[in-house]
């Protein structure tokens, strides 16, 4: 039992991994942008599709608690509404950051050449990877409790 549980717990880490290095990728595309917006949204495709195929292995690994008609038992809930905490904190950490871009690249605007295209080439990686950030990040809070229950109840 312990190297299925192992075994688990090693692939949701992997696939919690690979989320974060796309959503990093994601977020660079935003400094692509500047140069190139066409190329910068072609190259935001590849991380989009998977954050989106890691989201949903993740939420395969973890049997889907996290989504709303989920069945759960009461640990279960505490943990989903601890995910979502954390999930509320990084909905909030996003939007003043995205906040903050928006109100650096008007006042950009205003004593540079930039265009509205390039403000809007670089907002959209960002847009993009705090839409895929709120939910990732409260799978990927369950998926940690869930890895450390696993780790703590395997036998020596």
């Amino acid at each position: 039992m312990s190297l299925r549980s192992s075994a688990t717990v090693s692939r949701r880490n992997r696939l919690i991994r690979l989320a974060d290095a796309l959503l990093g990728i994601l977020i660079l595309t935003a400094v692509v942008a500047f140069f190139n917006p066409f190329a910068a949204i072609m190259i935001a495709i590849i991380p989009v599709v998977g954050l989106v195929w890691s989201l949903y292995s993740l939420r395969k690994s973890i049997n889907g608690i996290d989504l709303p008609n989920a069945p759960r038992d009461e640990y279960q809930q505490h943990q989903v509404y601890d995910a979502r905490t954390v999930g509320l904190r990084t909905a909030i950490f996003s939007i003043v950051g995205l906040m903050i871009v928006s109100s650096f690249l008007a006042v950009a605007s205003r004593f540079t050449t930039l265009t509205v295209t390039e403000a809007t080439g670089t907002l959209y990686p960002l847009f993009l990877a705090a839409i895929h950030a709120i939910p990732f990040s409260v799978t990927r809070s369950l998926a940690g409790a869930i890895n450390r229950d696993e780790l703590i109840s395997a036998p020596e």
